[in-house]
C-alpha cells in the first residue's frame, strides 16, 4: 500500500480495533451494573435500597459519558420501573431516582455532540418540536389548565420526549451506540417478559418490585390481564411491542449468531407477553411489525417465515383460553370507544382551533350520556374517562393548530429516519417501518400519555435520525478525490 492510501486508511478510521473493544467492553460492564443496581433499589429493604439507587444514579453519570445511548437505555428502564408509583409529586433521588438521572443522561448527549456538525435538518426538526411543545405550554396557561398533575402529564406526552429527540439529534450518535442502546433494552426486554409471565401464571410473591402486587396501585390483578410494572394492560402490551421491534430491527448490528440468538429469543419472550396483556390493539401491533420484518428477508427465508407465522396464528386461534376468546368476542368496549370519539368531535367542533385546554377531556365527557344511532348507547360515569385516541384527544383539547404542529413533528421525524437509513443503514428502514406502524395502531386505541412508550418510540427515531450524515465510502471517496483530483471513482 502506498504512502497515500495508507494516509486515507488512517483518516477513514476514527479508533483502533483495541481502543473500540475496550469501550465497548467498558459500556457492557456499566450497563450490566446499573440494571443490576436498579432492580436491587426496588428491594424493601430500606437501607439496601437507598444505597442502591445512590449507587446506580452514579453509574448512570459514569456511563452517560462512557455511552450516552447505554445510558438512555437503562434510563427508560429506570422510568419503566418508577414511572407508575409516583407520579402525583417530584419525588426525592429516594423516591423517583429516575427524575434525576434525566439531566445526567441529557449531559452524556449534550458533550456527545459538541464537536460535530449539525445540519439543517437538526434546525428545522428542532423548531418543528420547540413549537409544538411552546404552544402546548401557552395554551396550558392561556386557557387555566396549568396544574402540577397537568403539567407532568404534559412532560409525559410531549415534553420528555421533544428533549430526547432533540437531544439524540444533536448527539448523531454512531452506530456501535445503537448496539449499546439495544444492549439496555435487551435487559429490560428480559426484565419486562420474565415479570410479565410470572405475573399471568399468578406469581405475585416473586415479582420485583412489589408494589406491582400491590391492588390498589395495579388494577390489572383480578381482570386476568398483565400489566406488569407499567401497571395497565394497554401500555404494557405497547411497551412490549415496541422492544420487539427493538430487538427484531437491530438482529443484523450483532457481532456473532449467539447475540442474534439472544435477540431472537428475547423478542419471542416479548411476543408471548403481549399475548398475556389480551389486548387487541398490542396484538395487532405486533402482528404488523412482524409481517415488516418478514418480508424485509430474502424469498426463501421469506418463505419459511410466513409459514411459521400462520401456524403460529393457528395455534393461538385453535388453542386459546377464554380470556382471549372473550376479548377478541367483546364488542362493547369498542361501542364505548366509537361512541367516545363521536362525542370527542363534537367537542372539538365547539373550539376547533385553539381547543378546550391540555387535561379537560375527561371533565367534558364526565355524564356523558349518548352515541351513534347506529351503535349502542354509551353512559359515562361522572369521573368522566379520557378519549381513547391520541389524535382525538389533541384536536379536543389543542385545537387543529396544536394537531397540525403533533402531525408535522411526526412526518419530519419519521421523514428524517427513513431517508438517513437509505445512507447510513438501510436495514433499519425495516425498524423505522415496524416501531412506527407498532406504536401509532396502539396509540390510536389510548392517550399517549404513558412515559416508558413515548421515551422508547422517539428514543429509537431520534437515534436513527441522528446517525452521522456522511456514509463511510463517501468519506473515502472525498479523500481519494482530494488527495488525486483524476481519480473519478471510490476504491473497491
Amino acid at each position: 500500500m502506498s504512502v497515500r492510501l495508507k494516509a486515507i486508511s488512517a483518516a477513514v478510521q476514527p479508533a483502533s480495533a483495541g481502543s473500540d473493544f475496550s469501550t465497548e467492553i467498558r459500556s457492557m460492564v456499566f450497563t450490566y451494573v446499573c440494571f443490576g443496581l436498579l432492580l436491587l433499589s426496588c428491594c424493601p429493604a430500606d437501607s439496601l435500597s437507598t444505597a442502591a439507587k445512590c449507587l446506580w444514579l452514579l453509574c448512570t453519570l459514569i456511563l452517560s459519558f462512557v455511552s450516552p445511548a447505554s445510558a438512555l437505555g437503562t434510563y427508560i428502564a429506570a422510568v419503566a420501573i418508577y414511572g407508575a408509583r409516583h407520579f402525583q409529586g417530584w419525588g426525592s433521588p429516594f423516591e423517583r431516582p429516575d427524575n434525576f438521572a434525566l439531566p445526567l443522561v441529557l449531559g452524556g448527549l449534550a458533550w456527545a455532540g459538541v464537536s460535530r456538525p449539525h445540519p439543517r435538518k437538526f434546525l428545522r426538526l428542532l423548531a418543528a418540536s420547540g413549537a409544538l411543545v411552546g404552544y402546548g405550554l401557552l395554551q396550558m396557561a392561556a386557557t387555566g389548565t396549568a396544574s402540577r398533575a397537568q403539567f407532568a402529564w404534559f412532560m409525559q406526552m410531549f415534553g420528555i420526549p421533544m428533549i430526547l429527540l432533540a437531544a439524540l439529534l444533536w448527539a448523531q450518535l454512531p452506530l456501535n451506540e445503537v448496539r449499546g442502546f439495544t444492549r439496555a433494552i435487551g435487559l429490560l426486554a428480559a426484565y419486562l417478559g420474565v415479570t410479565c409471565l410470572l405475573e399471568a401464571w399468578g406469581h405475585y410473591d416473586w415479582l420485583i418490585p412489589a408494589w406491582i402486587a400491590d391492588p390498589t396501585l395495579n388494577v390489572t390483578i383480578g381482570t386476568g390481564r398483565v400489566g406488569g410494572p407499567l401497571l395497565q394492560s394497554e401500555w404494557n402490551g405497547l411497551a412490549l411491542g415496541l422492544i420487539y421491534c427493538v430487538l427484531l430491527g437491530t438482529a443484523g448490528l450483532t457481532a456473532t449468531p449467539t447475540q442474534r440468538a439472544t435477540k431472537y429469543l428475547l423478542g419471542a419472550l416479548c411476543a408471548a407477553s403481549v399475548y398475556f396483556t389480551y389486548t387487541r390493539a398490542a396484538w395487532i401491533g405486533v402482528a404488523a411489525a412482524s409481517v415488516a420484518f418478514i418480508y424485509r428477508k430474502r424469498d426463501s427465508k421469506r418463505t419459511v417465515l410466513a409459514l411459521l407465522a400462520l401456524i403460529v396464528v393457528l395455534g393461538i386461534a385453535v388453542f386459546s383460553g377464554r380470556q382471549a376468546s372473550a376479548r377478541l368476542e367483546d364488542s362493547e368496549t369498542a361501542y364505548f370507544r366509537v361512541n367516545i370519539w363521536a362525542e370527542g368531535l363534537h367537542l372539538a367542533a365547539e373550539k376547533p382551533f385553539f381547543g378546550h385546554g391540555f387535561g379537560t377531556f375527561g371533565n367534558l365527557i364526565a355524564g356523558y350520556q349518548g352515541g351513534l344511532n347506529s351503535l349502542p348507547e354509551t353512559k359515562v360515569s361522572s369521573e368522566g374517562t379520557v378519549a381513547h385516541n391520541t389524535l382525538i384527544s389533541i384536536v379536543v383539547e389543542e385545537g387543529l393548530l396544536g394537531l397540525a404542529l403533533y402531525c408535522m413533528v411526526v412526518v419530519l421525524i419519521v421523514g428524517q429516519a427513513a431517508k438517513q437509513t437509505r445512507e447510513m443503514w438501510p436495514a433499519a428502514s425495516t425498524l423505522v417501518l415496524a416501531i412506527s406502524l407498532t406504536y401509532f395502531l396502539n396509540v390510536m386505541f389510548v392517550v399517549a400519555y404513558e412515559p416508558t412508550t413515548n421515551f422508547l418510540y422517539y428514543s429509537v427515531i431520534g437515534l436513527v435520525a441522528g446517525l452521522p450524515t456522511v456514509p463511510l465510502a463517501s468519506r473515502v471517496t472525498k479523500l481519494y478525490r482530494e488527495a488525486d483530483p483524476l481519480c473519478v471513482e471510490s476504491p473497491a
